[in-house]
C-alpha cells in the first residue's frame, strides 16, 4: 500500500464522542470504495468503537451509534 500516514497526537470526533491523543494510521480507501460500489469514508478500530452502543437495523440497512459520556466518565 502506498501513501500510508501516521499521527501520534490527533483528535477523533465521531458524533458526540471525542478522543484526544490517538495513534492513527490513514490511507486512501478509494480502491475499496470502487470495488464495493459504495463510498468508504473511513474505518474505526476497537479503541473508539468500544465507547459506542451500536444498533444494527438489518431490515432498513441502518447502523446507529450512540455515545453516553456519563457512562464512560468523559
Amino acid at each position: 500500500m502506498k501513501n500510508v500516514y501516521s499521527a501520534d497526537k490527533a483528535v477523533i470526533q465521531f458524533g458526540h464522542m471525542r478522543q484526544e491523543n490517538q495513534d492513527l494510521v490513514a490511507f486512501d480507501l478509494t480502491h475499496l470504495s470502487h470495488r464495493n460500489g459504495t463510498e468508504l469514508s473511513g474505518m474505526l478500530g476497537f479503541a473508539p468503537v468500544r465507547f459506542l452502543d451500536i444498533k444494527i437495523d438489518y431490515r432498513d440497512g441502518l447502523v446507529d451509534f450512540a455515545y453516553d459520556p456519563k457512562r464512560w466518565g468523559r
